[in-house]
């Protein structure tokens, strides 16, 4: 499996990205809403139903050599790619701020993972 960790709110070059080229292709540049409508899983289930959360946000955007993180925290897969995306106030081992999110906010107990729909070839 070949994992990436980033944080939110963050940018890191292109090419630092290149172990999940596949997954970052289906989500680079996209904003959240398009991302629902290619059945891509965002949660909440339906974006426009999220007070915090705006349509037009993106989870990395290209910006000249490098991408830049938004404001969404989360766990996206495709095939044996996975990108985790922490909490910018999490250490670097363990990031509680985002533990304690998933299960005060979201009531997850514990970690789950998410995949995007993914075709090969």
């Amino acid at each position: 499996m070949k994992l990436h960790k980033i944080k939110d709110n963050s940018q890191q070059k292109k090419d630092s990205f290149s172990d999940i080229g596949t997954l970052t292709g289906k989500i680079a540049d996209k904003t959240l809403e398009q991302l629902e409508r290619e059945g891509v899983f965002v949660f909440p289930e339906i974006v426009k139903d999220a007070e915090d959360i705006m349509r037009d946000q993106m989870i990395i955007q290209s910006v000249n050599d490098s991408y830049r993180s938004g404001n969404v925290m989360g766990f996206l897969g495709c095939g044996d790619e996975r990108l985790i995306i922490e909490s910018r106030f999490g250490g670097e081992e363990d990031d509680f701020f985002f533990q304690y999110l998933l299960d005060r906010v979201m009531d997850f107990s514990q970690y789950c993972r998410f995949g995007v729909g993914c075709q090969s070839g």
